[in-house]
């Protein structure tokens, strides 16, 4: 089944945080390849959503996680959309992270 990337939320926190976090660490031609990367990963959840295993530790409901190195795509199916939560570094502790994100929800 193929679906549809909400890429409202992936755009806006891909250019606002990650893009320029390493833009001005490394370079603008890093972060566009990097941005480049995160997005076709994105994408491909749309031809596959379900290859990637339900997290049932994390208490968001149905939430899925997706390698798009170095970072990690958490993401959530709903009907027909892939609801794009978050793009986490694979080094941060992603357990205090969505401790955090539980209050919000």
């Amino acid at each position: 089944m193929a679906c549809r990337v909400d890429a409202a939320f992936q755009d806006r926190y891909l250019r606002d945080w990650i893009g320029r976090y390493v833009s001005d660490a490394a370079s603008s031609e890093v972060a566009e390849v990097l941005l480049t990367s995160i997005h076709t990963a994105g994408e491909c959840l749309a031809l596959n959503p379900h290859l990637w295993r339900v997290r049932h530790e994390i208490l968001l409901k149905e939430v899925r996680f997706a390698p798009a190195q170095p970072y990690l795509i958490c993401y959530r199916v709903v009907g027909s959309t892939i609801q794009i939560l978050h793009v986490i570094h694979q080094k941060r502790d992603i357990a205090v992270l969505f401790e955090e994100m539980e209050k919000w929800v």
